[in-house]
């Protein structure tokens, strides 16, 4: 009996890692969310709890950051989104930086936002589904939209966003070029 057992465990787990393993093909494969494409439909809420759309800013170029409170390397490249910002909001870009941090975490998403005088729109996602929508893999991980909603740049991991390369890029994107 231990042994009939024993082999529909391992029948079982086989299943499993062959589900698993088709799955994980199908999501990777999943097409609309890399360099070229328009971006998908997306809303979260700010901090005072009103929706917000990425939809509403088409017609402007869009730096979209997924971030977390307790990430370090996020901490290292706020400032230089900040700088970005500053530099190029009244020409219309637009900053959403979306936190994935627990539910219950607004007062240390503020205070995080405070602490490093970031001015740009604050947004939470604390069920993760911008990471589902734009298939992120972590944290930081920001994506470029022009003005059309289209993806131009996709970068994974801490950037210094105000970068002389990342400013030709916003330009192009405001027509300054």
């Amino acid at each position: 009996m231990r042994g009939s057992v024993g082999g529909w465990a391992a029948a079982a787990l086989v299943c499993a890692g062959i589900a698993g393993a088709v799955a994980w093909g199908i999501w990777r494969t999943r097409p609309g969310v890399g360099v070229g494409d328009l971006a998908p439909a997306y809303e979260a809420v700010d901090l005072d709890g009103k929706p917000v759309a990425l939809a509403d800013f088409r017609g402007r170029p869009v730096l979209l950051n997924v971030w977390a409170t307790w990430c370090g390397p996020c901490r290292v490249e706020m400032p230089s989104i900040q700088r970005l910002y500053e530099a190029y909001a009244d020409r219309g870009l637009v900053v959403l930086a979306v936190s994935i941090d627990p539910p219950g975490a607004k007062r240390e998403i503020r205070e995080f936002a405070e602490e490093l005088g970031l001015a740009f729109t604050i947004l939470h996602d604390p069920l993760g589904r911008v990471s589902e929508v734009f298939r992120t893999r972590g944290v930081p991980e920001t994506l470029v939209l022009d003005r059309a909603g289209r993806i131009v740049k996709r970068v994974s991991g801490a950037a210094e966003w105000d970068s002389p390369a990342n400013r030709v890029l916003v330009e192009h994107l405001l027509g300054g070029d």
